[in-house]
């Protein structure tokens, strides 16, 4: 699921919301996790900034300590919760985190190994001014339009009613303004991180994994959101890095957020005590193995919300080259995309009934495969 809570809930199990509960961000996620894992093999652990599980509070679940904060938190002087306890602080939040991360990187035992899990809050909007750094630093420039901005997505074909007025259009751009000065000042602060693990000789026996929870829409299809199928939603980066040296080429396996769990855990050969996940680890990939077998499909699921829309039940099969995506009780809506031929989603080719059954017949089995 392309939503905050189902799918950070995802990358610190390795199974699918259906399985660990998490569907929506309202509910607290309890469980056992990545953390766990850790401590139970001895590990330092440690959880910083976003966890937004609704509005959890307390200490992060599996970690032996956390600096986080309620929900979504603000971008200035929002309070952090330090191993629970309710701090108040002053700054960019995203700065604060990174702070918190060096901190303990410089007071905690780190001989036995430790496994660090941060959760920056940029990029989530509403996007505000970043730290003073980056302030201005894209004033006066104008963001592109997207080839499917004007492809107007079936459940919203009147999204704003207005959305390439002027007063929206110089909203837009502003807002995107606001939103690159912020990437800026996050890439900024991995630097940073990155620069505290090399100065303290970590760097190169560690694996880091940069990703995120879902992606968002900036006008493409007329949206300005995140939830259904996308690719602008579903599809998020991937970095790893191994031992300090980035994987140097580019992997265009279709890799989910829940493989993100087996693969530490393959990575530092812990054997999971209360995990079973449902990913694939992607050591194979780094160690470059020759004869990798790997899944060429997968199944997407969007499960509505009271609180926000589109109000519908979405699914989705992705597949290495094509999109089926299917509205519950709308089967008008069903979209089919030719994804190597349209990566940007503009041509619904649904009147292909040989192929649309047989996305079909194949969603049903990842559906099954997957205990759905």
């Amino acid at each position: 699921m392309s939503i905050c809570s189902p799918s950070r809930a995802s990358i610190l199990t390795g199974i699918y919301p259906h399985q660990h509960g998490i569907v929506d961000n309202y509910h607290s996620f309890t469980k056992s996790n990545l953390g766990h894992e850790f401590n139970t093999a001895g590990y330092a652990t440690a959880y910083f900034g976003k966890w937004h599980m609704g509005t959890q509070r307390g200490s992060r679940p599996g970690f032996d300590r956390s600096y986080s904060f309620v929900g979504q938190g603000e971008y200035f002087d929002t309070p952090f919760e330090i191993n629970g306890q309710n701090t108040q602080t002053k700054g960019w939040v995203d700065d604060l985190t990174t702070n918190f991360v060096i901190q303990e990187l410089n007071s905690i035992n780190l001989s036995n190994g430790f496994f660090f899990m941060i959760g920056y809050k940029t990029s989530h909007n509403p996007w505000n001014r970043s730290n003073e750094n980056v302030r201005g630093l894209y004033d006066g420039d104008t963001s592109l339009i997207s080839p499917n901005f004007n492809i107007k997505a079936p459940y919203s074909p009147n999204f704003n009613g207005n959305l390439h007025s002027t007063r929206y259009w110089k909203n837009y751009q502003e807002r995107d303004r606001i939103y690159f000065e912020n990437i800026t000042a996050l890439d900024r602060n991995i630097g940073i991180l990155l620069d505290a693990l090399m100065t303290k000789d970590l760097l190169k026996n560690s694996l880091i994994i940069f990703t995120s929870d879902n992606g968002i829409y900036h006008g493409e299809h007329g949206l300005r959101d995140k939830r259904t199928a996308y690719e602008e939603s579903m599809r998020v980066p991937l970095l790893i890095m191994d031992g300090g040296r980035m994987v140097s080429e580019k992997i265009t396996e279709l890799a989910l957020n829940i493989d993100i769990t087996p693969t530490i855990l393959d990575y530092v050969n812990i054997t999971p005590k209360k995990l079973t996940p449902q990913g694939k680890s992607l050591l194979p990939f780094l160690h470059h193995q020759s004869e990798i077998k790997w899944r060429d499909q997968f199944y997407f699921q969007y499960i509505k919300e009271e609180k926000y829309g589109p109000f519908i039940n979405v699914e989705a099969l992705r597949t290495n080259t094509h999109k089926l995506i299917v509205y519950e009780d709308h089967p008008k809506w069903t979209e089919l995309f030719d994804l190597i031929n349209d990566p940007y989603e503009t041509t619904n080719i649904c009147t292909n009934e040989e192929l649309k059954n047989k996305l079909f017949n194949q969603l049903t089995i990842e559906k099954s495969k997957i205990g759905l």
